[in-house]
Parts: structure tokens; sequence; C-alpha cells
């Protein structure tokens, strides 16, 4: 079945670090927004369509800010070892796994299989009941991987 539901952290073996960023002035993302790092500003905001850089999901909404002394907010930072949780308009099927499919925001982001260009995510799981694809996000496209590795 199609699903439609907010990414989540998977319960799986590696869970991300949480760090804290400052969001963008104007910022109205929401919580499990995929947001990036700005790195001539020093802030996050959430990520455009087909992002080429993803520093992770965030924790909280832009406007948690405003209760938080630092004025930052709490961020999943993704590495490729991080498993995801993610919904989408098509049922998941075993032909799928291990296959790598785009990302859109349709009120909230979720796997793009009919976009096999701007690849962003591989499948390595399923749950076809829920309507679920677990999936690990590109090195090539995560803000912190690219600098630590």
């Amino acid at each position: 079945m199609a699903s439609k539901f907010p990414p989540f952290i998977a319960n799986n073996d590696k869970y991300p670090r949480v760090m804290y960023f400052t969001p963008a002035s104007g910022a109205t993302f929401g919580p499990n927004a995929l947001v990036v790092y700005n790195t001539g500003t020093d802030v996050i905001d959430e990520c455009g369509a087909d992002p080429t850089s993803i520093l992770g999901l965030s924790c909280a909404p832009a406007s948690a800010k405003l209760i938080v002394a630092s004025g930052k907010v709490p961020v999943y930072v993704l590495d490729p070892d991080v498993m995801v949780g993610m919904s989408s308009s098509t049922t998941p099927a075993e032909s799928q796994v291990m296959d790598v499919f785009g990302v859109e925001k349709t009120g909230f982001w979720r796997v793009d299989i009919s976009d096999t260009t701007a690849t962003r995510v591989q499948i390595a799981q399923i749950d076809i009941l829920n309507g679920i694809f677990y999936v690990r996000y590109s090195a090539t496209n995560l803000q912190l991987d690219q600098i630590l590795t």
C-alpha cells in the first residue's frame, strides 16, 4: 500500500549523532524535514528539490529556536549507515530492495520511486504491510560524511 508519514530514524544497529544548529532567519521547516547546512552563514534550512547536500533530519521545527536559550534546534546528522524509514506514493515491492531512488517533498519528505536519475537513497529493506521503505542515504549527498571521509 502507498503510505503517508514523515521520515523517521529506524531502529537498527546505527543511530545518528544529534547536533544543534541555528535555523536560518525565516526558516519554517517542521520536525523530520531534510535540512542542509549553509557553510557561508552557519545556519540550516530545509533542503530544496532533488537536494545535492543533506545534513540530516530535523528533530524539531525551526520555530523551536524560540524556546531554546541558544536559539538552536537538534538535528539527526545522517551518515550512510543510518537507516531511515520513509513513505512513498507507491507500495513497496521486493524487487525494489537495493535499488536507488530520489526523494521528494509532498507535505513531508518521501521516496520518489519515479526518480531514478537524481538518486539520493538506496532501499535496504521494505515493510509491504505498513508501506515503509527502509533506506540509507548516499554518502555523496551527506554533508558531514563528505567532510569526514
